[in-house]
Protein backbone atom coordinates (compact mmCIF):
# COMPACT_ATOMS: atom_id res chain seq x y z
CA UNK A 1 0.00 0.00 0.00
CA UNK A 2 1.39 3.65 -0.81
CA UNK A 3 0.16 6.08 1.59
CA UNK A 4 0.10 9.91 0.70
CA UNK A 5 -0.74 12.96 3.72
CA UNK A 6 -0.76 16.20 3.84
CA UNK A 7 -0.64 18.45 6.95
CA UNK A 8 -2.57 16.56 9.91
CA UNK A 9 -2.55 13.68 7.35
CA UNK A 10 1.08 13.36 6.81
CA UNK A 11 1.66 13.34 10.86
CA UNK A 12 -0.54 10.49 10.65
CA UNK A 13 0.91 8.78 7.82
CA UNK A 14 4.41 9.26 9.53
CA UNK A 15 2.81 7.97 12.74
CA UNK A 16 1.65 4.58 10.73
CA UNK A 17 4.81 4.39 8.83
CA UNK A 18 6.96 4.28 12.41
CA UNK A 19 4.57 1.52 13.59
CA UNK A 20 6.67 -2.12 13.39
CA UNK A 21 3.30 -3.51 12.19
CA UNK A 22 3.11 -1.27 9.41
CA UNK A 23 6.31 -2.36 7.68
CA UNK A 24 4.15 -5.60 6.11
CA UNK A 25 1.64 -3.32 4.96
CA UNK A 26 2.87 -0.26 3.81
CA UNK A 27 5.10 0.22 0.78
CA UNK A 28 6.02 3.66 0.93
CA UNK A 29 4.85 7.62 2.10
CA UNK A 30 4.51 10.30 0.82
CA UNK A 31 4.09 13.50 3.31
CA UNK A 32 3.57 17.41 3.05
CA UNK A 33 2.82 19.88 5.26
CA UNK A 34 4.11 18.22 8.30
CA UNK A 35 5.22 20.51 10.66
CA UNK A 36 8.69 19.81 12.02
CA UNK A 37 9.50 23.39 13.71
CA UNK A 38 7.03 26.18 14.28
CA UNK A 39 7.72 30.02 14.89
CA UNK A 40 7.36 30.47 18.91
CA UNK A 41 4.15 32.42 18.48
CA UNK A 42 2.15 29.64 16.61
CA UNK A 43 3.39 27.08 18.93
CA UNK A 44 2.40 29.05 22.13
CA UNK A 45 -1.25 29.90 19.99
CA UNK A 46 -1.46 26.09 19.09
CA UNK A 47 -0.63 25.16 23.01
CA UNK A 48 -3.03 27.38 24.30
CA UNK A 49 -5.99 26.12 22.55
CA UNK A 50 -8.06 24.62 24.50
CA UNK A 51 -11.57 22.76 23.36
CA UNK A 52 -14.37 23.99 25.36
CA UNK A 53 -16.55 21.65 26.96
CA UNK A 54 -19.00 19.38 25.21
CA UNK A 55 -17.29 20.30 22.15
CA UNK A 56 -15.28 17.21 19.73
CA UNK A 57 -14.14 19.98 17.34
CA UNK A 58 -12.34 23.08 16.94
CA UNK A 59 -13.76 25.90 14.84
CA UNK A 60 -12.44 26.11 11.55
CA UNK A 61 -10.05 29.31 10.88
CA UNK A 62 -11.21 32.41 9.73
CA UNK A 63 -10.69 33.00 5.89
CA UNK A 64 -8.10 35.72 6.58
CA UNK A 65 -6.20 34.01 8.84
CA UNK A 66 -6.28 30.47 6.04
CA UNK A 67 -4.91 33.20 3.39
CA UNK A 68 -1.97 34.10 5.44
CA UNK A 69 -1.63 30.35 6.96
CA UNK A 70 -2.17 28.27 3.27
CA UNK A 71 -1.35 30.20 0.50
CA UNK A 72 1.75 31.47 -0.88
CA UNK A 73 2.52 34.99 -2.60
CA UNK A 74 -0.10 35.98 -5.13
CA UNK A 75 0.23 34.76 -8.44
CA UNK A 76 1.10 31.46 -7.16
CA UNK A 77 -2.51 30.20 -7.38
CA UNK A 78 -5.55 30.96 -8.62
CA UNK A 79 -7.64 33.42 -6.92
CA UNK A 80 -10.65 30.47 -7.20
CA UNK A 81 -8.15 28.04 -4.57
CA UNK A 82 -9.22 30.50 -1.98
CA UNK A 83 -12.72 30.13 -2.18
CA UNK A 84 -12.05 26.75 -3.47
CA UNK A 85 -9.84 26.38 0.09
CA UNK A 86 -12.76 27.90 2.37
CA UNK A 87 -15.12 25.57 0.91
CA UNK A 88 -12.92 22.41 1.99
CA UNK A 89 -12.50 24.44 5.64
CA UNK A 90 -13.92 22.07 8.41
CA UNK A 91 -13.90 21.70 12.04
CA UNK A 92 -10.78 20.12 13.08
CA UNK A 93 -11.33 17.09 15.42
CA UNK A 94 -10.39 17.62 19.02
CA UNK A 95 -8.16 14.55 18.70
CA UNK A 96 -6.18 15.96 16.06
CA UNK A 97 -5.18 19.77 17.31
CA UNK A 98 -2.88 18.26 19.85
CA UNK A 99 -0.83 15.84 17.12
CA UNK A 100 -0.23 19.21 15.70
CA UNK A 101 0.70 21.25 18.67
CA UNK A 102 3.26 18.09 19.99
CA UNK A 103 4.44 17.35 16.05
CA UNK A 104 7.96 19.11 16.56
CA UNK A 105 8.78 17.98 19.53
CA UNK A 106 7.13 14.02 19.30
CA UNK A 107 8.06 13.88 15.17
CA UNK A 108 12.08 13.04 14.84
CA UNK A 109 12.10 10.29 17.11
CA UNK A 110 9.21 8.94 15.24
CA UNK A 111 10.86 9.78 12.31
CA UNK A 112 13.74 8.10 13.30
CA UNK A 113 11.65 4.63 13.61
CA UNK A 114 10.67 4.45 9.95
CA UNK A 115 12.21 1.63 8.05
CA UNK A 116 10.74 2.17 4.42
CA UNK A 117 10.99 5.01 1.72
CA UNK A 118 10.08 8.30 2.96
CA UNK A 119 8.94 11.47 0.30
CA UNK A 120 9.02 14.24 2.58
CA UNK A 121 7.77 18.07 1.04
CA UNK A 122 7.85 21.06 1.75
CA UNK A 123 6.41 24.06 1.27
CA UNK A 124 8.67 26.96 -0.80
CA UNK A 125 6.51 29.20 0.97
CA UNK A 126 5.32 27.55 4.39
CA UNK A 127 3.71 30.03 6.45
CA UNK A 128 2.53 27.70 9.36
CA UNK A 129 6.04 26.07 10.69
CA UNK A 130 9.63 27.08 9.48
CA UNK A 131 11.20 25.64 6.62
CA UNK A 132 14.93 26.09 6.33
CA UNK A 133 17.66 24.07 4.99
CA UNK A 134 18.91 23.32 8.96
CA UNK A 135 15.13 21.64 9.88
CA UNK A 136 15.54 19.64 6.00
CA UNK A 137 18.86 18.23 7.26
CA UNK A 138 17.59 17.29 10.72
CA UNK A 139 14.70 15.63 9.01
CA UNK A 140 17.06 13.99 6.50
CA UNK A 141 19.01 13.00 9.74
CA UNK A 142 15.90 11.75 11.38
CA UNK A 143 14.92 9.56 8.61
CA UNK A 144 17.91 8.30 8.29
CA UNK A 145 16.59 4.33 8.71
CA UNK A 146 14.46 4.73 5.81
CA UNK A 147 16.02 2.40 3.08
CA UNK A 148 15.04 5.22 0.36
CA UNK A 149 14.21 9.40 1.94
CA UNK A 150 13.90 11.74 0.08
CA UNK A 151 13.35 15.74 1.83
CA UNK A 152 12.48 18.25 -0.78
CA UNK A 153 10.74 21.69 -1.26
CA UNK A 154 8.46 22.17 -3.43
CA UNK A 155 8.69 25.97 -5.10
CA UNK A 156 6.23 28.40 -5.57
CA UNK A 157 3.63 27.18 -3.16
CA UNK A 158 2.48 27.32 -0.10
CA UNK A 159 1.40 25.01 2.58
CA UNK A 160 -1.63 24.04 0.40
CA UNK A 161 0.15 22.84 -2.00
CA UNK A 162 -2.16 20.84 -4.26
CA UNK A 163 -4.41 24.62 -4.55
CA UNK A 164 -0.97 25.78 -6.59
CA UNK A 165 0.01 26.18 -10.07
CA UNK A 166 2.95 23.88 -9.28
CA UNK A 167 -0.04 21.25 -8.17
CA UNK A 168 0.04 19.05 -11.18
CA UNK A 169 4.13 18.63 -11.26
CA UNK A 170 3.90 18.27 -7.49
CA UNK A 171 1.55 15.24 -8.01
CA UNK A 172 3.50 14.08 -10.70
CA UNK A 173 6.83 13.80 -9.38
CA UNK A 174 4.66 12.19 -6.51
CA UNK A 175 3.76 9.17 -8.76
CA UNK A 176 6.76 9.12 -10.53
CA UNK A 177 8.83 8.40 -6.96
CA UNK A 178 6.01 5.88 -6.01
CA UNK A 179 6.82 4.31 -9.57
CA UNK A 180 10.17 4.39 -9.08
CA UNK A 181 10.53 3.16 -5.63
CA UNK A 182 7.78 -0.15 -6.48
CA UNK A 183 10.26 -0.35 -8.92
CA UNK A 184 13.16 -0.31 -7.24
CA UNK A 185 12.21 -3.38 -4.70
Amino acid sequence: MLVAGHSLGGILALITAANPRARNRLAAIDVSGVPLRYPDAMQQALSARVLPDGEAHYPPNAPDHSRHLFFGPDGTFDAGALAFGEALARPVPGAELPDAAHAPRDLPAVMRRIALPVRLTFAGNEANSIVTPDVAAAARADLAGSPRAEVRFEPDTGHNISLHHAASSFHRGMLDWFDATIEGE
